[in-house]
């Protein structure tokens, strides 16, 4: 197996990917096909599903001879991304039936960099892959990725609870708690794309310290795809190359299941 990635932006938006995992799961499997990089895992509080897909064609090279999967420790991912410089690219490279991955960062072009490789140890990971099947939401809310990521920070100082309600006019974000209540209220002017089935209500009520994880995500896309319906599952979507959640081949996606409530 060998994958490299040169572009600048998709060197940054890798990094920043593997950077957060750690926010989300101590371990994970990444699964390696002959022409994709697959990863899907449970959130520890076993309330968030998350997925990330990339393509080959998305890597500046791609050689994978036989699909296999290998688990890693988040932790030591984040150290090491630590560890990459500007203007550095990405080479990944393991020998078939390997126990290490090597990981090298080395300067493009003229911006001369010190390299740096490393070798992490892999483990042993059981997992089972969950059923995502593809649905249509009762409101569908695409928003600058920044935007969504500050108002999020700004709600997590009022309370745990993240409660989104849609209606054909706003969408309401509110948390409360001892400190007070906030509302954000966004009127469809300050919402890139914003549909919602007619005569329908939406309100919907997540956990936020793990919406303010998902935003650590937001660098990767420029949108952040917000899908919700009564009594399902919150999907946030951030795409890979430039494309709606609808039609995005490269991603990164969430999926947080509802608060119960009395």
């Amino acid at each position: 197996m060998r994958l490299v990635i040169t572009e600048p932006t998709k060197v940054k938006a890798f990094a920043t990917i593997f950077r957060q995992l750690k926010n989300i799961v101590a371990d994970v499997n990444i699964e390696f096909d002959y022409d994709k990089v697959y990863i899907q895992g449970m959130g520890q509080s076993q309330v968030c599903l998350f997925e990330l897909l990339i393509q080959k064609d998305w890597f500046t090279e791609y050689e994978v001879n036989k699909p296999f999967a290998m688990g890693i420790h988040c932790e030591f991912m984040f150290k090491m991304l630590d560890c990459l410089e500007e203007g550095q690219k990405i080479t990944m490279y393991m020998k078939e039936d390997a126990d290490k991955l090597s990981v090298d960062f080395e300067s493009i072009g003229e911006n001369k960099t010190i390299r740096k490789c490393f070798q992490m140890p892999l483990m042993n990971i059981d997992s089972e892959h969950l059923t995502i099947p593809e649905k249509e939401y009762e409101a569908d809310i695409s928003i600058m990725s920044d935007e969504l990521s500050d108002l999020i920070s700004q709600l997590f100082i009022f309370g745990e609870e993240l409660r989104i309600n849609c209606n054909t006019k706003t969408v309401d974000l509110t948390s409360k708690g001892d400190m007070g209540q906030m509302t954000a209220s966004i009127e469809e002017e300050n919402i890139v794309e914003y549909a919602i089935e007619e005569e329908t209500t939406v309100n919907v009520c997540v956990n936020i310290k793990l919406i303010s994880k998902m935003c650590g995500f937001s660098k990767i896309s420029e949108v952040a795809y917000l899908h919700c319906s009564n009594g399902s599952p919150v999907k946030l979507h951030y795409s890979l190359d430039g494309e709606d959640s609808t039609d995005s081949i490269n991603y990164v996606r969430f999926f947080i299941a509802p608060r119960i409530e009395d």
